[in-house]
């Protein structure tokens, strides 16, 4: 990421937008052009958060990096499980389709597998 938007970001915290564009050695055209950059906006968000709310993201980016388990990744799971098609889980009858037998897209929205957990079966 161009370091100059990451200045701009926190100068936005501190300066009207004409002084922030002075302090990060940029023109109001590049300034226009980054706001609807997704560098920029992160930029701009880190720049507003508490030390303590910087902590708890790098806390939680290191989670996201140890367990392979990210916001984008939960939410795309649980598109797919609540938008599948339930009529695969039966045949043409009405019968339940065997576990094995399952098309791929249904056998696939196992979350836990996607993740690598192991959940135990039952005792009983």
């Amino acid at each position: 990421m161009d370091p100059r938007k990451l200045t701009y970001a926190q100068a936005l915290q501190l300066h009207p937008t004409a002084q922030a564009q002075a302090v990060a050695g940029i023109d109001a055209d590049t300034a226009a052009s980054w706001a609807n950059d997704l560098d920029f906006v992160a930029a701009l968000h880190r720049a507003s958060l508490s030390p303590t709310e910087r902590t708890r993201e790098i806390e939680l980016a290191a989670v996201e990096v140890e367990t392979g388990v990210t916001l984008a990744r939960v939410v795309e799971m649980l598109a797919r499980m609540a938008f599948f098609d339930p009529r695969l889980l039966a045949d043409e009858d009405g019968n339940p389709v065997p576990l094995r037998e399952l098309p791929a897209e249904v056998a696939n929205l196992r979350p836990w597998k996607s993740i690598g957990l192991v959940i135990p079966r039952p005792l009983i």
